[in-house]
């Protein structure tokens, strides 16, 4: 067919023509057709599996990963010691080198899940997605099935909205439960946290560290929650949205992550700008993502990780 031909079958309301550019679109990464199908592909894994467990996020650190600029070549001589030449040099690789960033990240994902997520979270089935951002960088977004977390379908979390509800001795006893499992699992607390907003972080970036030279402390915990774990920009654009208040003409500007956060000394389940029960790990720091340590030491990146209340949070 002609393009002047697909114009009058369009025009004339024939949609067989429509349904098998759709059905050949999802085939088209990127597309609409094709995410969709994607969400479809997940409904089903959720029905056939149940609702997943928990929701994670992952960043690449891809101007700081030594694996990964290992495998790049060189697009400028970098003199020993000086940093600032040799960031130029990983951000000409990556622009000039996509395929082998994205290359590299999925290997390193499979990898990842292999011998990191899979045994130290007992997790027996999983799903993610890649999000390519428009500097070119990625993140991945993913939920993960556990053999042993606790089922929070069993749970009516619904009743904590109502203040004049009566939690039974049962229900109250599958939310301790709930919560002193993932307890184990997510916190926001910062072993050696910041004591002064103001000082700028020195020295090498810890994601840019061989890892022959780590030993897993809380010393380097630390440092790699300061550096990649915290909230510290709210940006028109990204972050910031305006939320429309009662009473009020004027709506209000807040952070979509609901950051900074109220600190608690231990974990519990709250509510979220949009009424929105969640689970609220310990945390010390106001503006801290929530973290798994061995996920956050293994991948060396930004991560965030939060159990799933119900699978139609999780269809949503």
């Amino acid at each position: 067919m002609t393009a002047g031909d697909l114009r009058h079958v369009l025009s004339e309301g024939d949609e067989s023509v429509t349904n098998k550019m759709l059905r050949y679109g999802a085939h088209l990464r990127g597309t609409r057709a094709f995410w969709l199908a994607r969400r479809k592909e997940l409904i089903d894994q959720i029905e056939v599996l149940g609702s997943p467990h928990a929701f994670f996020t992952l960043s690449a650190a891809d101007l700081q990963w030594p694996d990964l600029h290992r495998h790049m070549p060189k697009e400028i001589d970098v003199p020993t010691g000086d940093e600032r030449a040799a960031r130029r040099q990983r951000r000409l690789a990556l622009e000039r080198n996509p395929h082998l960033a994205a290359t590299y990240l999925d290997e390193r994902l499979k990898l990842f899940m292999k011998f990191i997520v899979m045994p130290t979270l007992n997790v027996d089935h999983f799903w993610y997605r890649y999000e390519w951002q428009e500097r070119g960088s990625c993140h991945i977004h993913g939920f993960l099935w556990m053999k042993d977390a606790p089922d929070a379908e069993k749970i009516d979390w619904e009743v904590l909205k109502n203040p004049d509800s009566i939690v039974t001795e049962d229900e109250q006893k599958r939310m301790d439960d709930f919560v002193a499992f993932w307890d184990t699992k997510i916190s926001a607390a910062n072993p050696f946290p910041r004591e002064d907003e103001n000082t700028p972080l020195l020295g090498q970036h810890p994601c840019n560290k061989d890892r022959n030279t780590l030993q897993n402390t809380k010393e380097e915990l630390a440092e790699m929650l300061n550096w990649v774990e915290r909230h510290t920009k709210c940006m028109p654009g990204y972050c910031k949205v305006k939320q429309k208040v009662a009473g009020q003409e004027e709506p209000r500007v807040l952070c979509r992550f609901d950051y900074p956060m109220a600190c608690r000394s231990n974990a519990g389940v709250g509510f979220d700008s949009k009424f929105r029960v969640r689970f609220e790990p310990r945390r010390n720091d106001r503006l801290l993502n929530n973290y798994n340590v061995p996920m956050i030491l293994g991948w060396r990146a930004n991560i965030d990780m939060k159990p799933v209340l119900s699978k139609d949070a999780t269809i949503s």
